[in-house]
């Protein structure tokens, strides 16, 4: 990467500097996964605009550590462009189409985002591991040897993602161990992959969405899928401070709820 990037950040966070070769700012979305959680019940078909706008909020905005710079915690991050997906299994568990149909499901979902999984490496700007626990450590620091990486190595599964100045995300990494029973890498895979594309903060008042550290649902949920259809609306811009965006959310919702019929 040029040169040594800080990076603080324990639970979903966001961990803010600056590279002098590059000059991107690097956030860390890391899943700390809540082992006492418990399951959410069947999440409603609808929700109120004020749940939504709250959901949006607390999740594309703030982070869970105190040390991440204002600057990152008070802005949109997000895509700019057509996300490719590049998975690589390191621990050969042919757990690779299920990221795949995920990723499909993400892009019928999600309206204005595109994005799908590629073949080639060179091209993809999202980059997803899976690996044995045993390995986890191991790989995270190989992929990664220009960050401190101690806050990736300490959690259940992790991620990272790169943002440029204007607050675009210009690449992203997810970490995902596939061998600790089929629900852990759901939701593992789920809530990783979805941070990456900008809504990276958790919040336990989130009753129906994977953006809880103490819900264990292992689902892209409905009200979740509406937050990153907010996100990728045309008018929500990379780099938008929350007064803005504020004032933009009651249209957008209408407009989402229209979309989605």
């Amino acid at each position: 990467m040029g040169s040594s990037l800080t990076t603080i950040g324990l639970g979903a966070s966001w961990a803010a500097d600056y590279s002098a070769a590059m000059r991107l700012t690097v956030f860390c979305l890391v899943l700390g996964f809540a082992l006492f959680g418990s399951a959410a019940g069947s999440a409603p078909a609808t929700f109120s605009d004020r749940e939504l706008i709250d959901g949006f909020m607390r999740t594309v905005f703030g982070s869970e550590n105190i040390w991440v710079a204002r600057n990152a915690k008070n802005r949109v991050s997000k895509f700019a462009g057509p996300v490719r997906v590049f998975v690589s299994d390191k621990a050969k568990s042919q757990t690779s189409p299920d990221v795949r149909r995920f990723i499909r499901d993400v892009n019928r979902r999600v309206s204005s985002l595109r994005i799908s999984t590629t073949s080639s490496r060179s091209k993809a700007n999202y980059h997803v591991y899976l690996v044995k626990r045993t390995d986890y450590q191991a790989i995270i620091r190989e992929t990664l040897p220009d960050v401190r990486t101690g806050f990736l190595e300490r959690a259940a599964c992790s991620g990272i993602a790169f943002l440029r100045p204007d607050g675009a995300i210009s690449r992203a990494i997810a970490f995902i161990v596939v061998d600790e029973g089929q629900h852990m890498f759901r939701h593992c895979m789920v809530e990783e992959i979805l941070q990456g594309l900008g809504p990276s903060n958790d919040s336990h008042r989130l009753e129906h969405s994977i953006f809880n550290d103490r819900n264990a649902t292992d689902q892209f949920t409905s009200f979740d899928s509406l937050i990153l259809n907010m996100l990728y609306h045309p008018r929500i811009k990379a780099g938008m401070r929350r007064g803005q965006v504020r004032e933009l959310l009651p249209s957008i919702v209408r407009e989402v709820r229209g979309r989605r019929g």
